[in-house]
């Protein structure tokens, strides 16, 4: 059997439709890769917050899914959507990354302390952390692939540039120009690879599963549960992150007003055993505290 892997066309997405490629070749059995444009791809000028259609990213790759043109697909699994469609399946695949994002500086003698910051971001969520941190800032938007944002902010009089350390180590694009920002909780699910595939296809259901890496999936779901419980969709200011200690998972969770003026936090240390029955508890807690305002808002925009 040839397992076809939908795939986009960036150097990163190749770069993570190779890598399962050879996972599953490793398995012993034939894949290719087939390429798909999605919405996000083709519009690379709009603000992400401004397209309004949830999975820009993944819809095109669900469709060839539904289609049966392709068997499973490949994704950053922080672009795709907590509920996926009805009949597709999203799992996590593989070893995390380094989640966190880093701040690309402009240049490598620049001190990142300045009173008046102009950063590229295409991203809601690092707006709303960085403006947080940093009142006096300048954004611009940014979109494209990796190498396409190296570009342009070489190309600008910018100050620096936010974007995921995984992407940029995935592409060997790591230098001493990268300055990691570890105050800033990361998207959920950030550094991890999903794979999406018919829910009634029990084949690919059990090669997923032996490409699967259990603390991983479960730190995933954790975060992702997290961001589905405050109705927040991808590209919403809400960080996550779990990671796992012994028998424990230790959380941090974050929603950001949007412009930056206030935020509230979450941090849990709770048994691995226990860790998703608990996620609408701390979810609670924010909304509580005044996160329901903010929510509010995020709706009407």
């Amino acid at each position: 059997m040839l397992i076809k892997i939908g795939t986009r066309k960036s150097k990163l997405a190749l770069w993570q439709a190779n890598y399962l490629k050879g996972e599953i070749e490793n398995l012993g059995l034939k894949a290719e890769l087939v390429l798909i444009d999605s919405l996000g791809d083709i519009d690379k000028t709009s603000e992400l917050g401004k397209l309004n259609q949830t999975g820009i990213f993944t819809k095109a790759l669900d469709n060839a899914l539904l289609d049966k043109e392709i068997h499973l697909a490949i994704h950053s699994l922080k672009d795709y959507p907590t509920v996926p469609p009805d009949g597709i399946t999203i799992t996590s695949t593989g070893q995390r990354e380094d989640p966190r994002d880093v701040l690309v500086n402009n240049d490598v003698e620049r001190d990142i302390t300045a009173s008046v910051f102009n950063i590229g971001t295409g991203s809601i969520r690092r707006k709303a952390q960085w403006k947080y941190k940093y009142k006096n800032t300048i954004f611009h938007n940014l979109r494209g692939n990796v190498p396409t944002r190296l570009e342009k902010l070489w190309d600008s009089d910018w100050d620096g540039i936010i974007m995921a350390h995984a992407g940029l180590n995935r592409l060997s694009m790591l230098n001493d120009q990268c300055t990691t920002l570890d105050w800033m909780i990361p998207a959920p699910s950030q550094g991890v690879l999903g794979i999406s595939y018919r829910t009634d296809d029990p084949f690919i259901a059990k090669l997923t599963a032996q490409l699967q890496v259990e603390e991983v999936e479960l730190c995933s779901q954790v975060e992702r549960k997290f961001l589905n419980l405050l109705e927040g969709g991808c590209s919403a200011p809400i960080g996550a992150l779990a990671k796992i200690k012994g028998d424990q998972i230790v959380f941090k969770g974050s929603l950001h007003d949007p412009n930056g003026y206030e935020a509230f936090f979450v941090e849990k240390t709770v048994d691995k055993g226990e860790c998703l029955s608990q996620v609408s508890d701390w979810v609670n807690e924010i909304l509580v505290a005044g996160g329901d305002k903010i929510m509010l808002k995020i709706k009407a925009q």
